[in-house]
């Protein structure tokens, strides 16, 4: 993994930071749903301090949408950017929209558009840790 880290320009990597610390910031103050344990420990890794919501709980989407639409009324959607993560990323934005609970989507799109299809998963993000800071 540490060989992609070539693939990148200086300039793709100053615009990586300034979207994390725009995403760190907003989290702060919104919640952030990942799929699951791994991709929590990456954004704690890469100095996510806010509220992380985790989807896969043993619980139905329904249950889990519901669930945080009792609690918050915006939510920042980071799932993967494999097939499996944009079906849930549909899924859950459709139910979490129709409960009233407003969906961000920026910092996952602004992630995947400065990073293309090198990365897949929220967790493959920590190869950028030490980069960041």
């Amino acid at each position: 993994m540490r060989n992609m880290l070539k693939r990148y320009s200086q300039d793709t990597y100053d615009k990586l930071a300034m979207i994390l610390e725009e995403g760190r910031l907003k989290n702060l103050e919104v919640p952030i749903l990942v799929e699951g344990r791994r991709d929590e420990r990456t954004l704690r890794l890469l100095g996510f301090k806010g509220e992380i919501v985790i989807l896969n709980q043993g619980k139905s989407l329904s249950d889990v949408a519901d669930e945080i639409s009792s609690a918050y009324e915006e939510i920042i959607l980071l799932l993967d950017w494999d097939r499996k993560g944009n079906m849930l990323e549909e899924r859950m934005e459709i139910l979490l929209a129709n409960l009233g609970v407003h969906c961000d989507l920026s910092l996952r799109r602004n992630l995947q558009a400065i990073l293309g299809t090198h990365l897949t998963s929220v967790e493959e993000l920590s190869v950028f840790a030490d980069l960041i800071f």
